[in-house]
């Protein structure tokens, strides 16, 4: 899947200082299952991805792994850990145990969390 970097984006990327996170979207390949929203920040971002509005919630210390990307910036795989955190968690510890979250797809975003039009 191409990367696709609005030109706003690009250029509040160019800025000596920039407002950005990265937000990640986990979506269950089970049905009945909530989609997660984690940011890598320390507030809660309320983001449209076209797939709906989700609130993704602070991941303070959580790191996804390099992804893999190809010559044409498309993203050829990767792997994340510690998405989920220990306190304040939207999700079952049961749905976790069951599975729910086993293969999961995740989506990772780049946004100018101050100016999301972005």
């Amino acid at each position: 899947m191409p990367r696709n970097i609005p030109i706003q984006l690009q250029e509040a990327l160019r800025q000596d200082a920039t407002t950005t996170c990265t937000l990640i979207r986990v979506d269950p390949v089970s049905p009945g299952y909530p989609s997660y929203g984690a940011a890598l920040l320390d507030v809660p971002v309320v983001y449209d991805d076209g797939a709906g509005v989700l609130t993704y919630h602070p991941i303070i210390g959580a790191q996804p792994s390099t992804l893999i990307s190809g010559a044409d910036l498309s993203v050829a795989g990767g792997a994340a850990e510690n998405l989920f955190p220990e306190f304040d968690f939207p999700i079952s510890e049961a749905d976790v145990v069951a599975g729910a979250y086993d293969y999961a797809r995740f989506t990772a975003y780049l946004v100018n969390y101050r100016d999301l039009s972005q």
